[in-house]
């Protein structure tokens, strides 16, 4: 039984190396588009949601 599962584990390994590979390739891709730190994205974001919070009551109380 512990040959079989060891066996799996080895055939799943050598399957799904490929898919590895290339998640590798698209997040090193990524990380070159990206800048490095964005410090302001948090507080943009809640900008942007208490944006929407204000157009919401707004059209609540019309």
């Amino acid at each position: 039984m512990q040959a079989l599962l060891g066996e799996m584990r080895r055939m799943m390994r050598v399957e799904l190396e490929h898919i590895h590979e290339r998640l590798d390739r698209v997040e090193e891709g990524t990380q070159q588009r990206q800048p490095p730190f964005a410090p302001n994205a948090p507080r943009r974001n809640m900008c942007i949601k208490e944006k929407l919070t204000r157009l919401v009551n707004l059209k609540a109380t019309i």
